[in-house]
């Protein structure tokens, strides 16, 4: 695992890395996800407290709120929305778009 390597890192006489550091990307996105969630007004709790088990059971509650599409996997509202002003509008089926997961993904 990638915290291992990091922890156990040798500096060698002639490599240029001297550091290594592990970006924890489940947790920088969660904290995303959930700052989004709480600005379009899901009760969800505070990212910078939250316990992985909140993220997990919340998580659940609120991801599975997505748009109205035909597509195979229709984006999260809270994962691409930046506001619910044309989600009322459109029943769903549109919203202004986030910069951050335009796309769902």
């Amino acid at each position: 695992d990638m915290r291992n390597i990091a922890e156990g890192w040798q500096l060698r006489e002639h490599a240029g890395v001297r550091h290594v550091l592990v970006l924890e990307y489940e947790t920088f996105y969660n904290h995303i996800i959930w700052t989004s969630a709480r600005h379009l007004g899901y009760n969800v709790s505070n990212p910078l407290h939250a316990s992985q088990q909140e993220f997990d059971v919340e998580g659940q509650t609120f991801l599975f709120d997505r748009l109205v599409s035909n597509s195979e996997w229709p984006a999260s509202i809270p994962m691409v929305c930046a506001d619910t002003t044309l989600l009322k509008k459109y029943d769903k089926k549109r919203c202004d778009r986030n910069y951050l997961f335009s796309d769902g993904m």
